[in-house]
């Protein structure tokens, strides 16, 4: 079974955080959240869902990571030579081990540029 994980971008300063608890208000949305620190989080931040995998180095790869090839063996050739952004947690990558995660779009907006999106 998949472990379920999230993390946040938000704060000041902004950084990337685990998150220990969402707590969502009667309508669905969520209301704030805590890091595991006990901060809360009351702004609407990005939240990102683990997806289960994990890139050539064990890195954990979570939605909006941005991946880079590290090899052309085993790849498709729409993926050979090309930055690829984690769309969801249902991303199509089942080679994740060619992969190194070089980023995400939120601390390395730059990279988005590169790709061309």
């Amino acid at each position: 079974m998949r472990e379920i994980k999230f993390r946040a971008f938000g704060g000041y300063p902004l950084t990337m955080f685990e998150v220990a608890t969402i707590m969502y208000k009667e309508d669905g949305k969520i209301d704030y959240l805590l890091d595991f620190d006990g901060r809360q989080f009351k702004q609407t931040i990005p939240v990102m869902q683990y997806t289960g995998l994990k890139d050539k180095n064990g890195k954990e790869i979570y939605e909006v990571d941005i991946l880079k090839p590290t090899t052309d063996e085993g790849l498709w050739s729409d993926q050979v030579g090309k930055l690829h952004i984690v769309k969801d947690i249902r991303h199509p990558f089942g080679n994740c081990h060619l992969f190194e995660i070089i980023g995400n779009i939120y601390e390395n907006p730059e990279l988005v540029e590169l790709k061309g999106e």
